[in-house]
């Protein structure tokens, strides 16, 4: 690694800026079809560089389909061992004496051992655990840190300037993804939380908390760690539009400062954001995410039956402003 430091820019740096922001913004808003071929290279050399086996890779239209695809793949295992694991806890609460009057049932330690137990739970499925973090954590994170420490401490906020309001979409993606979630999969939670409650265990016990407490609001509690097991799935991910101003920083400062880093990790990083758009990485399966058929950031929001998507896939799904 280079000791030099950098400590200023030159008016003709400066102005690159902007090139190679606008050059990763063209890259990762393209509408072009995925190349499947190329894709499957990537997540080898991906998982291989993590340790991990070649996966089951599946693609799919929209991430709103590879969702709907994950949790039917999962939803009667999580909700079957969820109850198990809270009929087991439920005898625990009952043999240990916690439930005491003026006390809400639900409340520290043993909601923190609920919560806890949970997401082991599904750490624990066929799927594996998701791994998005392991692979952000060896390519970008690795790759700012070696370039951060090649410049002076007045550039180190040098990245806030490939930012801009484009990530905007990110947050209107993820917002519809949720709600299309909800819509689906709350009907089914509160299937498996009722069955939860009929259980033995659970039909003796909610009758003391609510006589003994009269609080109902464990209920509510209860639910929300089972809905979280779900929602939490879109932050298992990796998206290449959360990923614009980490990259054209990286770019910029090879490219232009020269700094130095390792090249394997680089050209892993950039060419998997060249190929992909979303994709969710688990251990033992990788589902993969078409690019959309169209991007319109011309399209403002009206009121009526003419509101138009500011992001549309193939298979239907729509992103509205």
């Amino acid at each position: 690694m280079a000791t030099r430091k950098i400590s200023y820019l030159s008016v003709e740096q400066q102005a690159q800026i902007a090139t190679y922001r606008q050059k990763w913004e063209k890259t990762i808003f393209s509408i072009t079809r995925i190349a499947r071929h190329n894709v499957e290279k990537i997540i080898v050399n991906l998982y291989a560089h993590n340790n991990k086996p070649v996966p089951q890779i599946v693609f799919f239209a929209s991430p709103d389909r590879a969702l709907n695809f994950l949790f039917d793949q999962q939803n009667i295992q999580i909700l079957s061992s969820l109850m198990q694991e809270l009929d087991k806890l439920a005898v625990q609460m009952f043999d240990n004496g916690l439930i005491h009057k003026g006390e809400t049932p639900l409340s520290g330690m043993f909601l923190e051992s609920l919560s806890y137990n949970l997401q082991k739970q599904e750490l624990c499925s066929s799927i594996g655990k998701p791994i998005a973090m392991d692979i952000i954590r060896g390519l970008r994170i690795n790759l700012i840190d070696s370039t951060l420490d090649q410049l002076e401490e007045n550039l180190w906020g040098l990245e806030s300037q490939f930012s801009n309001q484009k990530w905007k979409l990110d947050f209107l993606i993820s917002q519809q993804l949720e709600e299309n979630l909800s819509e689906r999969i709350c009907p089914q939670i509160q299937i498996g939380f009722n069955k939860i409650l009929a259980s033995s265990n659970w039909r003796d016990i909610s009758i003391v908390i609510d006589s003994v407490t009269g609080d109902l609001s464990w209920r509510e509690e209860l639910q929300d760690c089972l809905k979280n097991i779900y929602f939490n799935r879109l932050n298992t991910s990796i998206y290449a539009r959360q990923e614009l101003e980490g990259i054209s920083f990286i770019d910029f400062c090879i490219s232009v400062l020269k700094c130095e880093c390792d090249l394997n990790l680089w050209n892993m990083y950039q060419t998997l954001f060249q190929e992909c758009d979303w994709i969710f990485p688990f251990d033992n399966i990788c589902l993969i995410c078409d690019r959309p058929t169209k991007i319109s950031f011309s399209v403002r929001h009206r009121l009526g039956k003419d509101v138009e998507p500011i992001m549309q896939f193939s298979d239907g799904f729509k992103v509205f402003e």
